[in-house]
């Protein structure tokens, strides 16, 4: 029942313990767990890796691009873990799912930003490729009308502090990329 799901801290699990029992509820809600799991250990990877590329060429600090005998820009990973333990802290809720909420909304609004300059850059990209494809460019338009609805659903506190953190990357962006030569293009 709606009155059920609505105020579950494990909606799925327990949707499949009301149709087929228990042991069926449980089994599911533990791959929720390790689905979403790995997809955080995934994005943890994704994050290392973007940022090692980007200390490689210098637009943030160098321990970001130090990396294991493997390839691993663990010391890079490690910054970030600590960036993260700092933003839970300032994102404390009363209850787990409230938490939660916080912390999904924020990393939404702020991974929905480079999104849309991706998008907007588009027309660029594909003129530089020699390209000019209008399905691509609609594609583009639509894609970045619903990550700006999606950024307005997340709600005001999530916008406000995710265009913190961006304006924190936007500023770390720039006392790094400054040390760079200029070559003409960024």
């Amino acid at each position: 029942p709606n009155s059920v799901l609505s105020v579950s801290n494990a909606p799925f699990g327990d949707a499949f313990a009301y149709m087929y029992g228990p042991v069926a509820g449980r089994i599911v809600t533990a791959f929720m767990i390790f689905g979403c799991a790995g997809a955080l250990i995934a994005w943890q990877f994704t994050l290392g890796e973007l940022l090692r590329e980007s200390a490689g060429e210098g637009y943030f600090p160098e321990i970001f691009g130090k990396v294991t005998k493997d390839g691993v820009p663990v010391k890079g990973m490690i910054v970030m873990v600590l960036i993260q333990l700092i933003m839970i802290f300032f994102t404390i809720s009363p209850t787990m799912v409230k938490q939660f909420d916080v912390l999904i909304q924020l990393a939404t609004v702020d991974n929905l930003v480079p999104y849309v300059l991706a998008m907007a850059a588009l027309d660029i990209m594909q003129k530089e490729a020699g390209h000019n494809e209008r399905t691509t460019r609609l594609a583009a338009v639509i894609g970045g009308a619903y990550s700006m609805y999606a950024t307005y659903q997340c709600g005001m506190d999530a916008v406000t502090a995710g265009m913190m953190t961006v304006l924190l990357g936007y500023m770390i962006y720039g006392v790094y990329a400054g040390q760079k030569p200029y070559t003409g293009h960024l």
